[in-house]
Order: structure tokens, then sequence, then C-alpha cells
């Protein structure tokens, strides 16, 4: 038998939301310390792009098309990928 637990939501209104600025990963695709989901049909080369991007992050190298010197990385990271078959 299933507990039924008493939750109390809480409403927050916009107007006391803070905005605070996007750092980037990789300008204008991936906010950094962000979740991003990589969606589309079968066979379109999600999983070899998130590869190619996880390579090149855990090597240092620049991200593909960035040629905006800010966001090019520099040091090697260390990431977490989460794959579900399509």
């Amino acid at each position: 038998m299933v507990e039924k637990q008493n939750v109390e939501l809480k409403l927050i209104h916009m107007e006391d939301v803070v905005s605070k600025e996007v750092e980037w990963l990789w300008y204008p695709y991936i906010p950094y310390g962000k979740i991003t989901i990589i969606e589309g049909d079968p066979g379109e080369g999600k999983t070899t792009l998130v590869l190619k991007l996880a390579a090149a992050l855990s090597r240092g190298l620049p991200l593909p098309c960035d040629d905006d010197k800010e966001y090019i990385r520099q040091q090697k990271m260390e990431l977490k990928i989460q794959l579900s078959p399509d």
C-alpha cells in the first residue's frame, strides 16, 4: 500500500524571480552547467555529435564552428553523458 504524502506547493510570482546572465559552454547552443537535450529523428547523428563534443571538451580542444575566442576552452573537462536509445 502506498502512503499518501501531503506536499505543500509554493507559488512564485515571476516579478520576484531574479534573472541571471547565462554562461555559455558553446555559444549559443549549450549553456554551461545546465541540462541540454539533443533531440532529433533516428539516424540524424545525435550520438555522433555528443561524442564529438565530449571528445573535444575532454581534450581541451575548441568546439566545432567556435570562432569566438572567448568561448574556446583550453582546459580539459570532466563530462557526464546520459544516452538513451532512439
